[in-house]
């Protein structure tokens, strides 16, 4: 997730807080993206959505040539604070099990 107002891209890891922090920062389009996958769109393609002047420069931004986009969202990558959070391994098997385990025993 990538937050341009505070300059912060967030790895989301399932069942780790996610949703709190989501909360504090701004929701995104796209959850759960890896490190690669968010470098890549900030490499080709605009990242702010939302509202019609973000989808006016979208748009203009894609008429710029690749090797100008790659290089203006590659500055931009590096220049951003990354994190992420993870959890014990076993606390999150327990918690996927018993959530697999509700799921299991609804009726349909």
């Amino acid at each position: 997730m990538i937050s341009h107002k505070h300059k912060c891209i967030f790895v989301e890891v399932p069942k780790t807080g996610s949703s709190s922090i989501r909360t504090i920062i701004g929701s995104h389009h796209k959850p759960h993206l890896n490190i690669c996958q968010i470098r890549f769109n900030m490499q080709n393609y605009w990242t702010c959505y939302g509202g019609i002047k973000n989808n006016v420069l979208s748009s203009a931004y894609l008429l710029l040539p690749k090797k100008k986009r790659f290089k203006t969202g590659k500055k931009q990558f590096n220049s951003y604070f990354k994190f992420g959070f993870v959890r014990n391994p076993w606390d999150r098997v327990v918690s996927l099990y018993l959530r697999r385990e509700g799921l299991q025993m609804k009726k349909k």
